[in-house]
């Protein structure tokens, strides 16, 4: 079942965290680049990306999409200051897809980061593990 985008922002650290459920789809990713193109819209100050795929149990995007999708995030991102962007992708489909987009956005304002732990994130992006952590328990 598809679940709908929710993002949390962690004010403190300056931190959009976007814990998807289920599938992930060219749907899931056009309402995450709408979001996140509104919010630097909005936001005079930098802030860093946290996508946690732990609990997305498959991915629906092609390369097509995904280069879709890092070629918009290019081009919205030029005139911002530099950024990162974390990625947690524990599974096989999911860190596939977040290394292809990793490698698509070398060279931009992007730092994406790709990692299989939250812990790796959090230090990665020099947060406490527990900002990372901190997320209501799956409903079974």
């Amino acid at each position: 079942m598809y679940e709908p985008l929710k993002i949390d922002f962690n004010s403190v650290h300056r931190l959009a965290i976007c814990r998807p459920r289920g599938p992930i789809d060219h749907e899931f990713a056009k309402q995450l680049l709408n979001f996140l193109l509104a919010l630097e819209e909005a936001s005079s100050e930098p802030f860093n990306r946290l996508l946690d795929m732990t609990l997305v149990t498959d991915v629906q995007l092609n390369s097509a999409a995904i280069y879709a999708y890092a070629d918009a995030r290019r081009k919205a991102t030029a005139h911002l200051p530099p950024f990162r962007s974390a990625i947690i992708a524990p599974g096989p489909d999911a860190e596939s897809a977040a290394l292809l987009y990793a490698s698509l956005m070398e060279g931009s304002k992007i730092k994406v980061g790709v990692f299989r732990a939250a812990e790796s994130a959090a230090h990665w992006l020099d947060v406490p593990c527990q900002v990372i952590n901190s997320h209501p328990v799956p409903e079974e």
